[in-house]
């Protein structure tokens, strides 16, 4: 079984930092459930030169608790939320 970091840059929608945090809040829990490790939340919330307002650096102890993580109840029931919240997301992932 091969490890996997999740690099994820986030951009949040104007005026949507309280549903985001919301938002963030429920889906590293649920990313922890399946195992992952939280290595780094750097924020820039008051960015404004098109940088993202979050990157989170997050390994998961596989690609299958990866897409377990991605397919969880939870996570797809907060669909709105996240879509109401976030402007733009890139993922890149890393085997450790």
């Amino acid at each position: 079984m091969t490890a996997l970091r999740i690099i994820a840059q986030l951009w949040v929608k104007d005026g949507a930092f309280q549903a985001f945090n919301q938002y963030e809040r429920a889906a590293l829990a649920c990313a922890v459930k399946h195992g992952a490790t939280i290595v780094e939340i750097k924020q820039n919330h008051a960015a404004d030169d098109g940088t993202p307002h979050e990157i989170h650096v997050i390994d998961f102890p596989s690609q299958a608790a990866f897409a377990a993580y991605r397919n969880d109840p939870a996570i797809v029931a907060m669909a709105e939320l996240r879509e109401r919240s976030i402007a733009r997301t890139d993922i890149e992932t890393v085997m450790l």
